[in-house]
């Protein structure tokens, strides 16, 4: 287990992170790992006094709200709030939003083709020789292996196989035509996959929503990055998601879709649909793009939509939030009644009485009130308050 502490340096005013070392841990429960994060924490010299935060992945062992690592630590220290790592959090809306039957298929395939291609060194070269001559311009000649838990590396990946198809295809291609046995079993079937309709649209799909999510997805891995940011760019995703739900939109997708698959020579066509199916839409249409745009596109989307809502939106500490609004960029978001309600939970922590606090705040509104907006933003976050 890693274990890193985040802290307040007072002589420069600023927040800083630092890792510690890697702790061996014999047994994951709950109870176990709250126990070694505390002795470890005693052997630093720092006190659960002091504690106010604890970060940690979603796991059951780490994140429940009974008997895990985020609750005992939290009953010895209820200032210790405990949040949930946003870019973790992002993974997870991402893996419920592709929880559509087409898009499992389209991670599944690209997945084998990196993993066949990576397996040995002579296809690596092969490949490379492929992309360079068919793509001269290229910044890239090498596919990214998906990543399971970041997916940063798996926004990376899918586009990259997006560009790269025509190569690809041409590489299986070259494989099949000197190769036999399981190899060429192997790759026809990987060959197979990648030349139908449904795999081409649900790529197109996915470097669409992907394209959107990477932005996001780097910046919540910034270590200078607060809540009220963190916020606002995912509301920023939700407003272009929503938007991206317009059927121009896919339309557009779709369009490309059949463009490529006419280069292809593949055929433009509804997947094969019988009377009682259990894993996949039985939708009854005789129009591929109205079959596709609901069954895939819009499935997608609003996966996607409710479980960031869910994820972000619906959970937030109240008490953590309001206390941001301290930062000089968002300080006349709230009344300083809003805030203060914020900071009477760390009332033990103040110098002064909330009184005191609550006339700091109305000079400190005055002050940036007066100031341009360039100056607000260039002022250090962690400022006077």
């Amino acid at each position: 287990m890693s274990l890193s502490v985040r802290y307040v340096d007072t002589t420069t005013c600023t927040i800083k992170e630092n890792f510690i070392w890697f702790v061996p841990v014999f047994e994951c429960t709950g109870e176990n790992l709250a126990n070694v994060i505390i002795q470890k924490l005693k052997e630093l010299g720092l006190s659960l006094e002091f504690l106010r935060g604890q970060g940690y992945d979603g796991g059951a062992n780490m994140s429940r709200k009974y008997k895990r690592v985020q609750a005992r630590i939290l009953n010895l220290q209820p200032k210790s709030f405990y949040t949930h790592c946003a870019s973790h959090r992002l993974n997870l809306t991402l893996l419920k939003a592709c929880n559509v039957l087409s898009i499992k298929k389209l991670f599944s395939t690209v997945k084998e083709v990196c993993n066949f291609v990576h397996d040995f060194p002579k296809r690596v070269d092969l490949i490379k020789k492929v992309i360079t001559e068919h793509l001269p311009t290229s910044k890239s000649i090498i596919l990214i292996k998906l990543c399971e838990t970041r997916w940063v590396e798996s926004h990376e990946a899918i586009l990259r196989f997006s560009d790269m198809l025509l190569p690809i295809i041409k590489f299986l291609e070259d494989i099949i035509g000197k190769t036999d046995g399981n190899i060429l079993s192997k790759c026809n079937g990987l060959l197979r996959s990648v030349l139908n309709f449904e795999f081409i649209l649900s790529l197109e799909v996915a470097v669409e929503i992907l394209s959107i999510t990477l932005p996001i997805s780097c910046q919540l891995q910034n270590p200078d990055l607060d809540l009220t940011k963190c916020i606002e760019m995912i509301n920023l995703v939700l407003v272009a998601l929503k938007n991206n739900r317009e059927v121009t939109k896919f339309n557009n997708i779709f369009n490309r879709a059949v463009s490529k698959a006419g280069v292809l020579n593949i055929d433009v066509k509804i997947p094969r649909i019988c009377k009682r199916q259990a894993h996949r839409s039985n939708l009854t249409t005789s129009s591929t793009e109205e079959y596709f745009k609901i069954t895939v596109y819009f499935t997608v989307l609003d996966n996607f939509i409710t479980s960031i809502q869910n994820m972000f939106l619906d959970n937030q500490n109240n008490v953590v939030f309001k206390i941001q609004q301290l930062i000089p960029n968002y300080l006349n978001a709230l009344s300083e009644e809003d805030i203060l309600k914020g900071a009477s939970f760390y009332e033990s922590d103040l110098p002064g009485t909330l009184n005191e606090l609550k006339a700091e705040i109305m000079l400190w509104q005055l002050h940036w009130a007066k100031q341009p907006e360039k100056k607000i933003k260039n002022q250090h976050r962690y400022g006077s308050i």
